[in-house]
């Protein structure tokens, strides 16, 4: 049966989003607190969403939901960065099992997605558009033309509206099928054109670049990391680190190795409970040593003391605006 569902993560910048086979890490990029709210909808073999988050922030994620997803803007302006690339008004990215992704908005996000099977894509496109399309290895964004995802935007927009209904009748099978028809089409329609991946030495650089990071960040999660270990670690000099984070972040590798760290303190001081751990633990286990200028650049991002964080975690927490699934159609 066809299912929507919405539900809003308040009150602070979040380290995941809470989907379904993705697996990711959020940084937000703004001061103070960070809402995200999302609508869910399942039609059949057809997923979709609509995110919308309060301010700026970068995502590094992973999935493993065996389906192949477009992603795009569903209202330009948002300035989505994907793997560091901008996409276009007219153009989306694709999503694909099994491959880290870095996607960042430098304004408020407002952003959509549209998922299938894995096994079942390129065939059923393909009958439609009448060749298979390749979206392996799309790790940068394509363009689909401003006619054809107008339309995707349109008809994902509908869709949304009728999700977000609090009291929509129950829709017959045939009403959910054409839904799910339509939009399969939209999607059919936008990769029909879009150009075959083509080599690029110095962005696939880039990307080998910016996953060494990430994988040097998480090894060594707990402490300070400066300029010239991160070089010598990954094998890249200091202009090519800094060209690199600016592309897929948006700033130099200093600001955004901070802001990860106060996000990963943050995510702590929420998570433990009263005389778990002191606020000097906390901050000491992510690498801050000097104290004060630990708190006073806390409190300009979040707007608020370590020790209000830790004294009110409950405040914070996943709010459902729908416990169960609705039906719709």
């Amino acid at each position: 049966m066809p299912a929507a569902q919405t539900f809003t993560l308040e009150g602070s910048p979040t380290f995941a989003l809470p989907l379904p086979g993705l697996c990711s890490e959020m940084t937000a990029l703004s001061r103070g607190p960070f809402t995200t709210r999302i609508v869910r909808a399942e039609l059949g073999r057809l997923w979709m969403q609509r995110t919308e988050e309060s301010g700026p922030r970068v995502l590094h994620g992973y999935s493993d939901m065996q389906r192949v997803a477009v992603v795009f803007e569903t209202r330009p302006g948002s300035e989505m960065t994907w793997n560091g690339v901008v996409v276009e008004a007219d153009s989306l990215a694709i999503m694909e099992t099994g491959r880290h992704y870095h996607q960042r908005f430098s304004r408020t996000p407002r952003w959509g997605s549209i998922s299938l099977p894995v096994s079942e894509t390129g065939a059923l496109l393909g009958e439609i558009i009448g060749r298979e399309p390749d979206l392996r290895a799309r790790a940068r964004p394509i363009r689909a033309g401003a006619e054809a995802i107008g339309r995707l935007r349109r008809l994902h927009a509908k869709i949304v509206r009728l999700a977000e209904r609090p009291s929509a009748p129950p829709g017959s099978p045939d009403a959910t099928r054409g839904l799910e028809q339509a939009l399969t089409l939209a999607i059919a329609h936008c990769v029909a054109d879009a150009p075959e991946p083509h080599g690029d030495a110095a962005w696939r650089r880039r990307e080998i670049t910016i996953r060494r990071l990430r994988a040097f960040m998480t090894a060594n999660a707990d402490k300070a990391l400066y300029i010239p270990e991160i070089c010598e670690a990954i094998g890249v000099s200091d202009r090519t680190l800094r060209a690199c984070c600016q592309d897929y972040f948006g700033m130099g590798p200093n600001r955004y190795l901070l802001l990860r760290r106060m996000h990963l303190a943050h995510q702590r001081l929420l998570a433990v409970g009263p005389g778990e751990a002191t606020v000097t633990e906390i901050a000491m286990q992510y690498g801050f040593w000097e104290l004060g200028r630990f708190a006073v650049e806390y409190r300009r991002i979040f707007g608020e003391r370590p020790s209000a964080t830790l004294r009110a975690p409950a405040a914070r927490s996943l709010r459902s605006n729908s416990a169960e699934f609705a039906e719709f159609a």
